[in-house]
């Protein structure tokens, strides 16, 4: 089944929107074209490692191959944009997660003429070594993130982002990007259920916030009588007709009359 926790993944991205649109930095999600395998250099008992998020229990791609992975193009500035050993770079990336549970699947390498060397050469009739490893399915959405490290560095988010679109299509992140594991496409936000749903609630607060200041703007009973329009849950009713009402029923009369 898939794997990983939907609500967890969804606040989780929810709370990077918020960092990255605070720090002034840029995010996109990207789908895998085709299997994506992660982490292969790491320790495992069956000899090929896999990266799994410390928090979310999820395949992801730290930063840091991140910006190997931008590093490996022919990119102008790019030591000075994204830092290297000796320097801080203008531009800080963030690592690459699922913005929902992802599926699985199990592959496997077969080296067929291990072990081998000058003095006993590969052959027909060695036995095949089949080793397995995990792989994640095509079709999983990644978020991306990078962030400013100062307001100097806005264009370099930009450049960055393009670095990456082409280096996810042209190449590939994780291993076996040779056979075409890895390759990414960038997925716009209205197709990205969790962004659409974020970006409708903030349309509602936007909307709420300046209602509330258009109200405090009104005086006492017109802010009262704008309460006594709302208060009815049916949208065919009248406002005058609510009014009446309150009138009929003492509301607003004159105490000296």
């Amino acid at each position: 089944g898939p794997v990983g926790d939907a609500e967890l993944l969804k606040e989780y991205c929810r709370r990077l929107e918020d960092l990255v649109t605070a720090r002034g930095g840029k995010r996109w999600v990207y789908k895998t074209e085709e299997r994506f395998v992660t982490g292969t250099g790491r320790s495992h008992p069956i000899e090929i490692g896999f990266a799994w998020h410390p928090s979310l229990g999820v395949p992801y791609l730290p930063a840091s191959s991140i910006k190997g992975l931008i590093g490996s193009q022919d990119c102008q500035d790019r030591k000075v944009i994204l830092g290297s050993e000796t320097r801080v770079g203008r531009v800080i990336c963030l690592d690459a997660v699922p913005v929902a549970p992802v599926r699985l699947e199990a592959d496997v390498i077969t080296p067929h003429y291990f072990p081998w060397n000058e003095d006993n050469p590969p052959a027909d009739w060695r036995s095949p070594t089949p080793i397995p490893f995990l792989a994640v399915a095509p079709g999983a959405r990644f978020l991306f993130a990078v962030v400013p490290r100062d307001s100097k560095a806005a264009d370099d988010v930009a450049q960055v982002g393009q670095w990456l679109e082409d280096a996810l299509g042209n190449v590939g992140a994780g291993a076996k990007t040779a056979v075409g594991y890895g390759r990414m496409k960038r997925v716009p936000d209205a197709e990205v259920a969790w962004l659409v749903e974020l970006k409708r609630r903030a349309e509602q607060e936007r909307e709420a916030r300046l209602k509330e200041q258009q109200r405090a703007k009104l005086d006492p009973l017109d802010r009262e009588l704008q309460d006594v329009a709302n208060s009815s849950k049916d949208p065919n009713i009248k406002p005058w007709i609510l009014w009446l009402k309150q009138l009929e029923a003492g509301r607003w009369a004159d105490p000296e009359h």
